[in-house]
């Protein structure tokens, strides 16, 4: 798929939500999502979709009217404009970063804050949010409204998954959420470490924490997805 063809779809679909999500009078307004940059995305090693639960705007749930890749502008220092956000983004870009060169351990990598080209990383990514309106609870989710929103408009949400036609998929929390939209229903996770992963059709699924959790080192978190990834790698070449 070339830009121009992606960029008309992903038009098409976010006018469908617009119309689906949007209320008349609401102070909410839909925060669409998906690839970041096409031609970055479309050229990396791996094709890799952030799978999280809902954005978040003003601090009163209210908001939106934007797009996720409008936070990755081309003219700016990424690590500047996510140091206030670094629970979040910082273990994103050191996973992806550390999968996009070989795999490299957490402990062998430079800190994001002495290297701020390792979050160019980001522009390589695709983040799907399951619910697209803003999170009533500012930074507080209510699964609630998460499933109801995948009641209401699942199949847009597979739709968009389709058209990102991601090759690994990493979930924050958010797999039992995507499980039955993604055909996964009677599908066993393995276990490794803090995460666990499915291969289906040369895809990878990896189910993990949300990036900005505190259960585990970030060191942990961010070295079991990678191996994961490894894994799957591994068996592709083996059938190869």
């Amino acid at each position: 798929m070339n830009k121009e063809t992606y960029s008309t779809l992903s038009t098409e679909l976010n006018k469908e939500w617009e119309k689906r999500v949007n209320l008349p009078f609401s102070n909410r307004e839909i925060i669409t999502d998906g690839v970041v940059n096409f031609e970055k995305y479309s050229r990396s090693k791996y094709k890799i979709s952030w799978m999280l639960k809902e954005p978040y705007d003003n601090y009163d749930g209210t908001g939106g009217g934007w797009d996720y890749s409008e936070l990755f502008p081309l003219d700016e220092d990424l690590y500047d404009k996510f140091k206030l956000n670094q629970p979040t983004f910082h273990p994103i870009i050191y996973t992806t970063f550390s999968i996009f060169n070989d795999f490299v351990e957490y402990s062998e990598m430079d800190w994001i804050r002495d290297n701020h080209d390792m979050s160019s990383v980001l522009y390589e990514l695709a983040f799907i949010n399951c619910q697209k309106l803003p999170a009533k609870g500012a930074t507080v989710t209510d699964f609630t409204d998460l499933y109801e929103s995948i009641d209401k408009n699942g199949d847009l949400l597979k739709k968009q998954i389709k058209l990102v036609d991601s090759d690994i998929l990493i979930f924050g929390n958010t797999f039992e959420l995507y499980r039955e939209l993604l055909d996964l229903g009677n599908e066993s996770l393995i276990n490794n470490g803090s995460s666990d992963y499915l291969i289906k059709n040369d895809r990878l699924y990896i189910s993990s924490f949300h990036p900005s959790q505190r259960k585990i080192a970030r060191e942990t978190y961010v070295n079991d997805i990678v191996n994961c990834v490894k894994i799957w790698q591994t068996q592709k070449q083996n059938i190869i």
